[in-house]
């Protein structure tokens, strides 16, 4: 309310407690007006186009999700973080082919940087999701897992640590590894399924890191 034409304070409040909401779409809508203030006061930034991108796709509308990050993209070619979006629409929309090749783009303009923990996860979810390549899947969920480990550990606390560990990152991890699981219940007897053991991992760094 002091400051309403402070964009980058509208942006930043929105990208931490948006991560923070647990898809609350009460929380989410809230949010969202506050990026699209920034966007209306700054269009030509790329970065809040992209937030507005990430937002409509944690209200389940990748349809304009994916038309702000082709807009960020268009902005700013060099926004990866927007071509990332991009990706994840194409999957989540079905459009596997259309993501494989932008993927595989991505991966070669950004193999001398190594892969991304999102580009990692792009994969997981592209060798399941197109392929039926559960092992391949897994692993690329495991090495997206280990990378975001090693990155927290780097991490100093602060009101913008939420924004870049995000917490909703981390439950899509967790829901795709449980995808691998028995749908049938097992017998008592039973070991846990691997796949829910690996799904404790960044449930724990989850934990360890937003306790509330």
């Amino acid at each position: 309310k002091n400051e309403p034409k402070n964009a980058d304070l509208c942006y930043r409040v929105a990208r931490t407690v948006a991560r923070l909401s647990g898809n609350n779409t009460t929380a989410l809508q809230k949010t969202h007006a506050l990026v699209e203030k920034a966007h209306k006061l700054e269009p030509t930034r790329s970065d809040y186009l992209t937030e507005l991108g990430y937002q409509y796709g944690l209200l389940g509308d990748d349809e304009t999700a994916l038309k702000s990050f082709k807009e960020a993209s268009q902005v700013d070619e060099g926004n990866v973080q927007a071509l990332i979006g991009v990706i994840k629409c194409q999957v989540m929309m079905g459009k596997l082919d259309d993501a494989e090749q932008q993927l595989e783009f991505l991966n070669e303009i950004q193999a001398s940087m190594g892969k991304s923990t999102e580009l990692l996860y792009l994969g997981a979810l592209l060798s399941w999701r197109q392929k039926g390549n559960r092992e391949d899947s897994v692993k690329a969920l495991d090495a997206t897992v280990q990378q975001l480990v090693e990155q927290t550990k780097e991490m100093v606390p602060s009101f913008g640590f939420y924004a870049t560990f995000n917490p909703q990152f981390l439950l899509e991890i967790i829901r795709e590894y449980l995808q691998h699981c028995p749908t049938e219940p097992s017998d008592p007897t039973d070991p846990p399924s691997p796949y829910t053991e690996k799904a404790l991992k960044p449930l724990e760094l989850l934990v360890k890191n937003v306790p509330g």
